[in-house]
């Protein structure tokens, strides 16, 4: 049932008739005159479309099939679809056949082109020929525009749903990429801290990446980085725990860095951020020793790396060097005359000896 924008029925089809049938001839005839089956076909036919070009204007038969159908008085039921060529040009690339140009001598054929200038693509152009012809062949020429619309949206539709589709496939090609494929994420090192370039490098660090089941871990030289492969592309964006130790040189080692363990985002750069240890060489533990009085000197100034202090009752000196001053050994004076003037840092108990007068 096709009815106009107000609703009112202009067009219905009963249920026989409302698949349109269409013969194609598509084999050359095997005789001089027409076959009482195509004749038979003609005949039954309410329109005939013919595809216009060049080579269907040379066609004999093509001619003989047009003749026929203007000689059973159906000469305004045919509709020229114009596939190649220029109609009325009598030129080499005259696309009407001569029995069209008889039937229709005066130029006023004009049928449906498929070549027809305009801003669309020539895809889109020759759907809207298509419809152009579909009007025509349900008696209402002017249903084009609704026609058209109408297979403009199913075709939006459905590119929209081949588009859906596409998208689907691939993300779901990338989610089982994200889940099986692997990846590399480097680690590099980075310190906190202002540098301090008169202490030296770090020793070596060991670091540990702990995955859902399975560990990774390199051994790193100062502030350097690295980097793992292999790692499970699902693991991408998770947390993940991350331990960064020292590596021990025996007893009593005290380590260049603070530990870090942590938990970081797994991701393809991470930057772990540590800090020097500032016991490493910021610790000061001495005695103040008089060897001619065999005794220790309690209360009494010594200045060490610049910063004064005073000995306790038993003549130790503990204190902490900034980091910022830190320095592999430090300038020490005292009120008294001392046998060395320099200090090495150290958890363990250093004497500051008074030199004999």
């Amino acid at each position: 049932m096709i009815a106009n924008e107000s609703g009112s029925v202009i067009k219905s089809y009963s249920g026989n008739e409302r698949k349109m049938r269409v013969f194609r001839y598509v084999t050359d005839l095997v005789s001089q005159n027409l076959n009482d089956g195509l004749k038979e076909e003609l005949d039954r036919s309410n329109y005939l479309i013919v595809i216009c070009s060049p080579r269907s204007a040379q066609s004999e038969w093509v001619g003989k099939e047009i003749k026929h159908f203007v000689d059973t008085n159906k000469a305004k039921k045919i509709i020229p679809f114009i596939v190649d060529g220029t109609p009325y040009s009598g030129g080499s690339d005259e696309c009407f056949n001569p029995e069209l140009i008889k039937a229709f001598p005066n130029g006023d054929l004009l049928g449906v082109n498929i070549n027809e200038s305009g801003d669309d693509f020539r895809f889109m152009r020759r759907r809207k020929a298509v419809a152009k012809t579909v009007s025509l062949l349900i008696d209402l020429p002017d249903a084009y525009d609704f026609i058209w619309n109408r297979y403009r949206r199913s075709l939006v539709t459905k590119w929209v749903f081949r588009s859906s589709l596409a998208l689907l496939a691939v993300a779901a090609i990338v989610v089982a990429w994200n889940m099986n494929g692997n990846f590399s994420t480097t680690i590099t090192l980075n310190e906190l801290n202002n540098p301090n370039t008169k202490l030296p490098p770090l020793g070596n660090t060991k670091l540990t990446l702990y995955l859902d089941n399975e560990t990774k871990d390199t051994t790193l030289t100062g502030f350097s980085s690295t980097t793992f492969s292999n790692v499970p592309r699902n693991l991408k964006g998770k947390e993940v725990r991350i331990v960064l130790s020292c590596i021990s040189n025996g007893d009593g080692y005290v380590p260049d860095y603070l530990p870090l363990d942590t938990i970081v985002v797994l991701d393809d750069n991470i930057k772990l951020n540590i800090n020097r240890n500032p016991a490493k060489y910021g610790t000061i533990n001495a005695h103040l020793w008089n060897p001619m009085l065999e005794q220790s000197v309690p209360n009494t100034k010594v200045t060490i790396a610049g910063i004064e202090t005073i000995t306790d009752e038993e003549g130790n000196i503990s204190m902490m060097i900034p980091l910022d001053k830190q320095r592999t050994s430090y300038p020490v004076t005292c009120s008294l005359p001392l046998e060395c003037d320099s200090l090495l840092p150290g958890s363990e108990k250093v004497a500051i000896v008074v030199k004999n007068k």
